[in-house]
């Protein structure tokens, strides 16, 4: 609930998200009411991007993660994101790449200990924005895993919800 109540109303019309109209906690259950991102003119879904699409997130991620360059975590995750090392030791006990097995640890920490942390949307994958008809405007949602981090963690995992291996190439 800190994400609405206390960093939310941050974000400008270039890293757009929901407002926040109410939030309210009782013993052990929390309510927030959060605006239409559709009447508010994101009503479209997408489960392939265009190229301007796929700018347009990349511009939404660059702004969120400017906006709150330096700021600490309060109150969020202190490491944004579920997609982290710690998180997960199946999957790189699993992993069959050798050289990037190896370099796995190197990679988190280098990621961890970046000079330029931010608040990280921490599940910026496709299915998380809204776009606007003409796909040159988005909003994003769903910020259970928001927190502190390296923005290129969201720019990494966005492009991997939406981009074929070859596509990244």
């Amino acid at each position: 609930m800190a994400w609405y109540t206390q960093f939310s109303t941050h974000c400008s019309i270039d890293c757009r998200v929901p407002r926040c109209f109410i939030s309210e906690s009782r013993q052990d259950e929390m309510f927030i009411l959060l605006e239409d991102l559709d009447m508010a003119g994101f009503p479209v879904r997408k489960d392939r991007v265009s190229s301007r699409e796929l700018k347009a997130c990349l511009a939404w991620l660059a702004h969120f993660h400017a906006t709150f360059m330096g700021r600490s975590p309060d109150d969020l995750w202190p490491f944004g994101t579920y997609w982290h090392l710690a998180t997960r030791p199946d999957e790189l006990n699993a992993l069959n790449d050798v050289a990037l097995k190896k370099a796995a640890t190197l990679i988190d920490k280098k990621l961890s200990d970046c000079t330029y942390q931010s608040i990280v949307h921490g599940d910026a994958k496709l299915a998380n924005f809204c776009f606007s008809q003409s796909g040159e405007r988005v909003a994003a949602v769903d910020f259970q895993y928001v927190g502190g981090g390296c923005g290129m963690k969201d720019v990494a995992y966005f492009i991997g919800s939406c981009l074929n291996e070859q596509q990244c190439q």
